[in-house]
């Protein structure tokens, strides 16, 4: 009987392990967080059909990465970088929102921007379904074209845009009006193609298009900081810069020619693949 029952638990946890990802993704299903690894790239997404990516975002357990060409959300277990489809937002582009680029979320909205129609798409980021009370819709009018990075600190939104090199521009979180006294202007001259954007709150970090490098500036001042820049992109391979996400320790920047996403320590600058 001792055999028949420990045969039985074993079995059990045989199918629990491969019905997950990994023994961590079988935590995760359970609601643990599992503190994410630093230096661990994304090597597969073109493997899985994401092979556009030009925003990402994680809440520390899922890395959802935004896809030009399907037209969706992929969705990753940012410890394992396995696949976890079920949490995959599959309906962007019957909302229109078919040229998904940048992400955030304040753990319940996912605001997705579009870069072709120059609007930030709104939905439950556990429900995934449309939540369009929250949308966007005046990027067009501020001259704000072609969004292709955000972040927020709870209160502004700022959006950089790709065909604007000279500033950030600024929105109220909550009523979605234009607030141009929180833009940041004057970005570095080779800073004229900015792409994503990640802040810790005192520095904000901007992705470049034409630079192939991530610039630093003081998230309120707007002033550089160049000591923080990132300036090794080239040396290993991260040809196109689209998309940053960080936990506080690794820098994600998601890369839409080598369909991949790099990862870089926060502090030293260092690619930690």
């Amino acid at each position: 009987m001792v055999f028949r029952k420990s045969f039985v638990f074993l079995f059990l946890m045989m199918f629990l392990i491969l019905a997950c990802d990994s023994p961590v993704a079988l935590f995760e299903a359970r609601g643990t967080a599992v503190p994410a690894l630093p230096g661990q790239d994304f090597n597969l997404l073109s493997l899985f059909g994401n092979k556009s990516p030009l925003g990402i975002w994680s809440d520390g357990l899922t890395m959802w990465v935004a896809d030009d060409h399907d037209s969706k959300l992929y969705a990753y277990s940012l410890s394992t970088k396995q696949r976890k489809a079920q949490f995959d937002f599959d309906t962007l582009s019957s909302a229109g929102n078919a040229h998904p680029s940048a992400l955030w979320s304040d753990g319940t909205t996912m605001w997705v921007a579009d870069w072709v129609d120059g609007k930030i798409y709104a939905y439950g980021l556990r429900s995934r379904v449309r939540d369009a009370s929250k949308d966007f819709d005046g990027l067009l009018e501020a001259g704000n074209k072609f969004p292709m990075g955000l972040w927020s600190d709870g209160s502004t939104l700022w959006v950089t845009d790709w065909d604007v090199g000279n500033q950030i521009f600024a929105y109220d979180l909550d009523t979605r009006e234009r607030l141009p006294e929180n833009d940041l202007v004057s970005l570095d001259s080779k800073n004229s193609a900015p792409t994503g954007i990640w802040s810790d709150g005192s520095t904000i970090w901007v992705a470049d298009w034409t630079s192939k490098k991530i610039f630093a500036y003081k998230l309120h001042s707007g002033n550089r900081v160049p000591q923080q820049d990132f300036d090794a992109l080239l040396s290993v391979g991260n040809n196109g810069p689209v998309a940053l996400w960080s936990e506080g320790r690794t820098m994600w920047v998601a890369d839409v020619i080598e369909d991949k996403i790099f990862s870089y320590d926060l502090v030293t600058k260092e690619h930690t693949p």
